[in-house]
């Protein structure tokens, strides 16, 4: 035998044990918002392989654009994969393609009952009550504070939940911040174009009002576009952009952390690191002002599916309840530095558990988060409102804007029958 040959035949053997040792072949596509998360999803499915030998998963990366849409697709064709890790925005519309199972019977209750509620309430499919997503950590939009520019205002900072800033103490502290010689005190981030983010900043201002980007009994953008209270929306955008508190979104960020010339930044968890490297003792985190009746934040992340065309969808499972383990949820908040999806995993946090600097956003979560809309036509609510705002920010009008936005969801809602059973629920 030659030697071409022989290695050919030892492959052969060494495949076959394999095959024999692993029983079970799963396919993962997944997408996510960075290349530490890709490369994270990729290192867990390696640690999974070390503990276990019945399951392998063939982990592939997929561009975020046009994901949901591919994996309908091919999932509909009988070549979609067992598991997908995605963006719970989406949740609503691959749950009604019928792309995704609930898995509320596939997760051991143990760990259901380990999730915290914003985990819970962004995997829950309104159509059916029925949980089809888990994410190992959760997201949300933070208020920084530099505290020695904070300091020099007649305002008291507050540390907690229960203190924070109403609408007239926090214009006034912009007021203020703009008399001490800050051009602009207040940094949204708005130079980026990224429509979450913009759902991230604005939304709350909404929900906080009691208002919505659509109404979620009629699920009629038109019935949100038109409601009473989207003029205190107004009035708050209004007073921020007209005042010009906002740092414009022609000016890239640095302003709060390098230049150390706006006192107030909403941010994301990500910038916190960075934030706290050039401000050091100075970085507060602060509670998110309350800006009406209600106080407000909102909440989102990328998240664990299994889909109806698996048939392995046990083994399956048995690879999220590896994912929502302590030590991968510790492991992934570290990557990520995302809020840990489990309290167990955030009890060993020195950054989220308690008296930690960012355990008041865990408290925000908990209190007072509002997930993205559960619609199908979820993305084109998100992108069709980020385009209402980033106009608004160049001056147009909200009214305006936002009935445009209606109209695109509302068409878009009527070109699929209503999306039902969403047009009788």
């Amino acid at each position: 035998m030659n030697n071409s040959l022989f290695a050919i035949a030892v492959t052969s053997v060494l495949s076959s044990t394999v095959l024999a040792e692993s029983e079970h072949h799963l396919s993962l596509w997944f997408h996510a918002r960075s290349t530490e998360e890709l490369s994270f999803i990729h290192d867990q499915v390696d640690r999974f392989h070390q503990i276990q030998n019945e399951i392998r998963i063939d982990a592939l990366a997929l561009p975020e654009t046009g994901f949901t849409q591919h994996v309908i697709e091919q999932d509909r064709s009988g070549n979609g994969p067992d598991l997908i890790y995605f963006h719970t925005g989406n949740l609503s519309y691959l749950a009604w393609s019928g792309t995704i199972s609930p898995l509320n019977d596939l997760i051991a209750s143990n760990v259901l009952d380990n999730t915290l509620p914003s985990v819970r309430a962004q995997g829950t499919y309104p159509a059916d009550s029925q949980l089809y997503a888990l994410a190992p950590t959760d997201s949300t939009p933070v208020l920084y504070g530099n505290r020695a520019l904070l300091a020099d205002t007649s305002v008291e900072v507050p540390t907690t939940l229960d203190q924070a800033w109403t609408r007239l103490q926090f214009e006034n502290l912009l007021a203020e911040l703009v008399e001490h010689g800050q051009r602009w005190p207040l940094e949204l981030g708005l130079y980026q174009a990224d429509p979450e983010w913009y759902m991230s900043v604005f939304s709350p201002i909404f929900y906080s009002q009691g208002a919505d980007l659509i109404s979620r009994i009629k699920w009629d953008a038109h019935l949100a576009a038109n409601s009473l209270f989207v003029r205190d929306v107004d009035d708050v955008l209004s007073e921020w952009f007209d005042h010009q508190w906002v740092v414009p979104a022609s000016k890239m960020n640095g302003r709060f952390y390098r230049r150390q010339n706006s006192a107030l930044s909403i941010a994301t968890l990500q910038h916190y690191e960075r934030y706290k490297a050039e401000l050091g003792d100075n970085l507060v985190v602060l509670p998110m002002p309350v800006l009406g009746p209600y106080p407000a934040t909102t909440s989102g992340n990328y998240g664990w599916s299994i889909t109806q065309s698996s048939e392995q969808s046990g083994m399956a499972a048995r690879f999220i309840e590896f994912a929502l383990s302590d030590a991968e949820v510790t492991a992934m908040s570290k990557r990520t530095l995302d809020v840990p999806g489990t309290h167990s995993a955030i009890q060993q946090s020195s950054l989220y558990g308690e008296g930690g600097p960012l355990a008041l956003v865990v408290e925000q979560l908990n209190r007072i988060a509002t997930p993205r809309p559960f619609h199908p036509a979820y993305p084109v609510i998100r992108d069709s409102f980020a385009q209402a705002m980033a106009n608004v920010v160049a001056g147009e009008d909200l009214r305006g804007e936002l009935s445009v936005m209606a109209d695109r969801v509302d068409g878009h809602i009527r070109d699929a029958d209503g999306f039902p059973p969403f047009n009788n629920l």
